[in-house]
């Protein structure tokens, strides 16, 4: 009996040598966990499975439940231990004493089987318990979550206890200070805000430790949608950049991170079947695996994942997700390589969209199978596949490295039936892209870390501000959902080259797009004034289109003299003189022309049958100049952008420029300078001394802009085609009054006012006027209100005002900026509209610590 006593005995104290105990200390300067004494930095994933890939990783626990103990224990791993705890917003109702005690006394089982387990690391009560809860929900909620922190504490003081939050923790992390004391530690569950983690815990107070319980991916509901409000998934190579600078961010030397859990070390399904999934179902590694082996251990593995291009799934000579025809074959190319030069296994397959599935916070969802027969071949990194019927879908692209590594695209796809027949094929001999490579280059290298600032302008007359253009602007914003773009219509109705080329300056200099989707009417001297001025002041691509038909001997007789004189003026206009255009200025060229009578041959139609009034386009010659326009907004990596190359200079500040005793200089080449912000603490905010040739910015006339005039009382083109100065303008609201017109408006006399100027002098439209202050200048050719009362025959009415403003393009102290979201570009314009030439910047920090500032970026328009 003795014996059998002291055998109890010795078991005893083997059992409670191996029980662990875990503290959270406070080092005066963060918190750290202990464990059995000793520092314990958590590298952790959420799962059960695939430990050994995990341990050889670098990882050291995992979040799973108390079923997983034994096997962490077998493989070193320690496990943040999952408690049951019932969801509001699947009915659980914590004003039920009875549910409530019935939960406790489950919670309390299941601590006192396992708090001497040696692989527990902690107790982590629920999971994103707050999801649509309501304030009084959540104020029980917290309450009965203290309670029972309490009394898990009672049974295991051994253990810290822990509640992971959602999302909400950015306006819910007070309430769980207020009503949640007895908590070790909270939680973050986070995803795309692991970007921000730190700052947003920083601005609601908390102060007390964290654990990362879940990061992975941009998350479905954080990521840019498609045109028909779709989710858009990032490929295995973006998600596995974003875990790395997440990692980085909001983990590694966080003073009160005790540590993290990845999201989801294993093949999961919500929303598709390879969004937060680290693995894929047959148990190959993503390239996320890799980046987390990195950052754990300091090395990458020895064989890398295979790495997914810029372009993923791309559509011949387009990206992006796409609307394709029901029951077409569609040509895809998968862009994929491998670091290590393996070669790869490339599959595919198409689904059914499932991502509007309304389940939150990880409830189940079912996974969608393959179509079969859906994909008709497959060779290389190319698939033709065919489309089923109406419907929205996914297809999916895997490469294999045959050494356990692999990568995921997925691309989503709205089946629908135009009402109209498609465009003609595209041209082989076409040069699709040629002249607008760095812009197309700037909207193709865009992705979620690194979102490219691209501006888009549309200009011209009345066709170019027609739908065919907001189409347009829709489809670039769905092949680049990455890119951060700015699109802006500024035609003119009945704006003419020898009209728009006065309002130019007005229209385009300042917005200083990177691309302009041109096309005019009117004399050709004019039509090349307007391209050199852009070229002149802007370091904008001008993508040209050429003219549509509006007769063909087929819509009238062949010897209409006058038909065919215009017909053949548009010919050489389209087939001779833009090309010969487009060559001089670098510019790119769209052959509508060509195509468009190839269209209207091939589906028997007159030109007036795609036209609304012989002129404009009706609904299906929207559709077709769109598709025409489309077609040549591509990305094609073999056509040179070297004419822009120089145009666009980036200085990095570290490495091409410095800091050095509070100030940084540059020469530089251009007419306008920018600083690009880099991220500085939460509340940074150092300001620094701008000049620009040793003056301050505001020095300079030439950096004050004068806005388009507002329009004619009748018709939308401006009253006043331009508006200049004589003398140094300020930054100001201007008005011009009309005091007195005759019968036809051909001959006004008015007043202009500035807001800081004040009355400033009267005059009439038949004469040049100068304003007392010498800050407005009107040409008597530049009055619109003529044009516009033979147009409508409406008078002016006296009091009419015309309106513009003059506004700043300069900025005499830079000041830091706030970098919410660090994969966008905070830009701040320094000067634009200098002379186009050689010019000195200096920045002179205006404390002891400069602002935060990434790059300097000058800009030099390829025309002096």
């Amino acid at each position: 009996m003795s014996c059998c006593k002291a055998l109890l005995g010795i078991l005893c104290c083997s059992l409670a040598a191996q029980a662990s105990v875990v503290k959270i200390v406070n080092t005066g300067g963060g918190y750290q966990l202990l464990r059995n004494g000793q520092p314990y930095f958590t590298k952790g994933a959420v799962g059960a499975v695939h430990l050994q890939e995990l341990t050889a990783a670098g990882g050291n626990a995992i979040r799973a439940g108390t079923g997983s103990l034994d096997r962490a224990q077998a493989r070193g791993l320690t496990v943040l231990a999952d408690l049951p705890f019932g969801k509001p917003r699947a009915g659980f109702r914590y004003d039920d004493r009875d549910a409530v005690e019935r939960q406790r006394e489950q919670i309390r089982q299941i601590v006192l089987q396992f708090k001497d387990h040696p692989a527990l690391l902690a107790w982590a009560v629920g999971n994103e318990l707050e999801i649509d809860t309501t304030a009084e929900q959540r104020v029980a909620l917290w309450t009965e979550m203290n309670q029972v922190a309490r009394i898990v504490h009672r049974i295991d003081p051994n253990h810290p206890v822990i509640a992971p939050v959602g999302g909400a923790y950015k306006r819910m992390l007070g309430e769980l200070n207020r009503y949640c004391p007895d908590l070790d530690a909270v939680g973050l569950n986070s995803y795309a805000d692991m970007l921000t983690l730190p700052e947003d815990i920083a601005t609601q107070g908390w102060t007390r430790p964290y654990w990362v319980t879940e990061f992975g991916p941009r998350g479905h509901w954080q990521v840019e949608k498609t045109a028909w409000n779709l989710p858009i998934e990032d490929n295995s190579s973006q998600k596995a950049d974003f875990y790395r600078r997440a990692y980085a961010h909001a983990v590694q030397a966080q003073p009160n991170c005790l540590g993290s859990f990845v999201f989801h070390w294993d093949q999961h399904h919500e929303k598709t079947h390879t969004w937060y999934g680290m693995f894929l179902e047959d148990g190959s590694r993503t390239e996320s695996v890799d980046a987390m082996t990195f950052v754990w251990s300091g090395k990458w593995p020895a064989n890398r994942a295979p790495r997914v291009g810029p372009t993923a799934i791309a559509r011949a000579g387009a990206q992006g997700p796409a609307v394709v025809a029901p029951g077409a074959v569609v040509d895809f190319r998968f862009d994929i390589s491998s670091p290590d030069s393996d070669a790869l296994r490339i599959s595919w397959d198409l689904r059914k969209d499932v991502s509007g599935n309304p389940n939150v916070g990880g409830d189940r969802e079912e996974p969608t199978p393959p179509i079969d027969g859906a994909i008709v071949s497959s060779q290389g990194d190319r698939a033709s596949v065919r489309i089923p019927g109406e419907g929205v879908y996914r297809l999916f692209a895997y490469a294999r490295d045959g050494h356990g590594g692999a990568a995921t695209a997925n691309l989503p796809l709205l089946a629908k039936a135009s009402a109209y027949p498609p465009a003609p094929p595209a041209s082989s001999g076409e040069r699709y892209g040629a002249g607008i490579q760095h812009t197309m280059a700037l909207l193709a290298a865009s992705s979620p870390g690194r979102r490219n600032t691209v501006r888009i302008l549309f200009y011209g007359q009345s066709i170019t501000k027609q739908e065919w253009s907001q189409e347009v602007a829709q489809d670039l914003r769905t092949r680049f959902p990455y890119a951060d773009l700015t699109i802006e219509n500024r035609a003119i109705g009945g704006y003419s080259s020898e009209y728009l080329v006065r309002t130019v300056r007005h229209d385009v200099f300042a917005f200083y797009p990177d691309l302009i989707v041109f096309h005019d009417y009117g004399g050709e001297e004019n039509y090349e004034k307007i391209i050199a001025e852009t070229e002149k002041h802007t370091t904008a691509e001008i993508l040209i289109q050429s003219d549509y038909p509006t007769w063909m001997p087929v819509d009238g007789q062949p010897s209409d003299p006058a038909k065919v004189k215009s017909e053949q003026w548009h010919d050489r206009h389209c087939y001779e003189w833009l090309p010969d255009l487009c060559r001089r200025y670098g510019c790119g060229l769209v052959d509508v022309r060509r195509p468009w009578i190839q269209y209207l041959n091939d589906n028997h139609l007159r030109p007036t049958e795609v036209l609304s009034d012989g002129t404009h386009l009706n609904a299906q010659g929207n559709r077709l100049l769109a598709e025409l326009t489309e077609r040549y907004l591509r990305y094609d990596a073999s056509l040179s952008h070297a004419a822009r190359a120089d145009a666009v200079r980036e200085y990095a500040v570290g490495s091409d420029i410095r800091w050095a005793d509070g100030r940084i200089r540059l020469d530089f080449d251009g007419n306008r300078i920018d600083a690009i912000a880099a991220a500085g603490g939460p509340y940074h905010a150092a300001e620094a001394d701008v000049l620009i040739d040793g003056k301050k910015p505001s020095e300079f006339p030439e950096l004050y802009f004068i806005t388009r005039p507002s329009d004619t009382f009748a018709v939308d083109w401006p009253a006043v085609n331009a508006v200049s100065a004589e003398k140094p303008l300020l930054v100001e609201d201007w008005s011009l009054r009309v005091l007195e017109t005759n019968a036809d408006d051909s001959r006004w006399r008015f007043e202009v006012v500035g807001s800081r100027t004040g009355k400033d002098g009267e005059g009439v439209s038949t004469e040049r006027f100068v304003s007392r202050s010498g800050r407005v200048v009107i040409e008597p050719a530049d009055y619109g209100v003529k044009r516009a009362f033979d147009l409508l025959h409406v008078l002016t009415p006296v009091g009419f005002e015309v309106k513009w403003s003059v506004a700043p393009q300069f900025c005499d102290v830079y000041q830091a900026q706030r970098v919410a979201d660090p994969s966008l570009e905070y830009a701040v314009n320094l000067a634009l509209g200098l002379s186009n030439g050689r010019h000195t910047l200096e920045m002179v920090a205006r404390g002891k610590t400069p602002p935060a500032i990434k790059a300097i970026r000058a800009y030099r328009p390829p025309v002096r």
